[in-house]
């Protein structure tokens, strides 16, 4: 990652965006990472729309239950 790279991430996270970012050797040999980027943003917004909703008592479970 360039130094560039790192500024705009970093610009972005001081301005309240969250940023997740794998590497190409996290993501191997996935080929077409649109399906993947897809079901994250759609699990980002799951949670984002439970942690609105929930209270004290449903918070410490998570949105899909217990924690094993």
């Amino acid at each position: 990652m360039t130094p560039e790279q790192q500024q705009a991430i970093h610009s972005l996270r001081d301005e309240g965006y969250l940023v997740i970012i794998w590497t190409p050797e996290e993501l191997g040999n996935i080929g077409d990472t649109s399906y993947l980027e897809d079901r994250i943003i759609e699990l980002g917004n799951d949670m984002i729309g439970w942690e609105e909703t929930a209270t004290d008592d449903t918070r410490s479970n998570g949105p899909y239950g217990a924690s094993a």
